[in-house]
């Protein structure tokens, strides 16, 4: 059902893909004026596809492209993160490439989420007489002006406080007097705040009347009356991704049982030292290593805590007499086609990128180094859901505050960390699920190989290229 509702979202649209120079560009085609959708900081051209879809299905003719670094665009994001001449100088000129390239008889219209958002109102400064209106998703820019830009709408999720009041702020520039959904106009400048009800920084960009409000937007502006049915993507896609996980519960039956696995003991003493040492002195040992060899954002970084992690647990868990037993590749093979072939291709095509660029390979293989490790120790500690949950959760819980405690000992060079650690988290919530039904058939030895082999290629292609400055 989630297939067919998502799939019919598409339903009718002319899609095609382009490259210009380096930049992947999907062109939803349509009758009407032309729409640039800009994707947020690790996003991709699929994390933006409902704004895409009902757009194009509003008889807009959408282009849809992937920033340097980031889904299918090989090619690094170089420069200083912070500065505005740096990435930023960077991914304005490739907005306005891509700009040049719709080559519109009409002014074009903008629409972008998040970290995009500065992007695109800074660009309108170059290209004004080529811009028509914006549409800015959960957007923070230090460029906006009571003046600048000309025509705005502002959509931002309830749940977003700090960028709902910069949204506020950005309309009192036009009309001290203004509401939400009340449209400020002076001087020929417009803008209007939309909060979306129950949505944060990415349900936001599923929302049914965020489109709603985006294409009413739009219509005003180009007098146009066309709006379409907007499907409920948010909903069927959470339902999409829950029933593939749960399905690989009874499909894991079909394996053969090649181990019983036993449960262990571990006093809280014993328990405690695996999981409080590798908190206290990971962050520790990196801070003096500060590794620098992938030109992935801190997947570098990520990868070494990672490891010596998992490695000080392994050696600790060995110590207390629990040790890895053999490998079953039927097992393994079985997490790597459910968890990147299966889910893979079901994510790619309704949620966000999932398949790498051959110049994320080699970034793939070294995240193993790292990745692999840790969920060894992890699946020994869980031991197929046999160890009480409270140790479970306390255990990976230690391990965020590891990542927490490298962070505040490192707060510039690490800021990243904090985006990484709710991919971890989800990861480990529900493909631990996946790992746990494998390894009680096959051993929680080819569950954690499998699960680091997965680990590893969902960090890998998910965060953005860097190649500094």
């Amino acid at each position: 059902m989630a297939i067919y509702v998502l799939e019919s979202a598409r339903s009718g649209i002319n899609i095609k893909q382009v490259i210009l120079h380096e930049t992947p560009i999907t062109i939803y085609d349509g009758d009407g004026p032309s729409v640039i959708v800009a994707h947020g900081f690790a996003g991709s051209k699929q994390i933006m596809q409902s704004y895409s879809f009902a757009l194009a299905q509003a008889g807009y003719r959408v282009f849809s492209f992937d920033f340097y670094g980031h889904g299918r665009n090989s090619t690094p994001m170089k420069g200083d993160l912070n500065s505005v001449d740096g990435v930023t100088k960077q991914l304005i000129e490739q907005l306005n490439s891509v700009v040049d390239f719709v080559d519109a008889d009409a002014p074009v219209a903008l629409l972008g989420h998040s970290f995009a958002t500065d992007i695109i109102i800074r660009a309108v400064t170059d290209i004004q007489e080529t811009i028509g209106p914006l549409v800015v998703i959960s957007a923070f820019s230090q460029a906006v002006t009571s003046t600048h830009p000309m025509n705005m709408l502002m959509i931002v999720g309830a749940w977003e406080p700090f960028l709902r009041k910069a949204a506020l702020q950005a309309l009192a520039q036009v009309s001290s007097d203004a509401g939400i959904e009340e449209t400020a106009v002076r001087d020929g400048v417009q803008r209007k705040v939309v909060v979306v009800p129950t949505a944060e920084h990415v349900l936001v960009l599923h929302s049914q009347e965020g489109r709603r409000q985006a294409i009413a937007w739009l219509n005003e502006y180009y007098d146009r009356d066309r709006s379409p049915q907007i499907v409920a993507t948010g909903f069927w896609t959470l339902v999409l991704f829950l029933m593939s996980i749960l399905l690989a519960q009874p499909v894991s039956r079909i394996l053969p049982r090649m181990v019983k696995i036993t449960d262990y003991s571990l006093t809280w003493l014993q328990f405690a030292t695996i999981v409080l040492m590798p908190l206290i002195l990971v962050p520790l040992v990196t801070a003096v290593i500060k590794p620098d060899i992938l030109s992935v954002l801190i997947a570098d970084y990520l990868a070494v805590h990672l490891g010596i992690y998992g490695l000080i647990q392994l050696v600790l868990l060995r110590f207390y007499g629990i040790s890895l037993g053999r490998i079953s590749w039927l097992g393994l093979g079985a997490i790597i086609f459910w968890g990147l072939i299966v889910i893979g291709f079901l994510l790619d095509r309704y949620a966000a990128n999932f398949l790498p660029t051959l110049e994320r390979v080699h970034i793939i293989l070294i995240l193993t180094i790292g990745t692999i490790p840790f969920m060894l120790a992890d699946s020994l500690i869980a031991n197929g859901g046999l160890t009480h949950w409270s140790r479970r959760y306390l255990a990976r819980i230690a391990f965020l505050g590891s990542l927490g405690l490298a962070v505040f000992l490192n707060s510039n060079g690490l800021f990243f960390l904090i985006l990484i650690a709710p991919v971890i988290v989800i990861f480990i919530i529900f493909y631990g699920l996946i790992g746990r039904w494998v390894a009680q058939r096959q051993g929680v030895t080819s569950a954690g190989l499998g699960l680091g082999i997965c680990l590893a290629y969902s960090l890998g292609v998910s965060f953005p290229l860097f190649a500094g400055g």
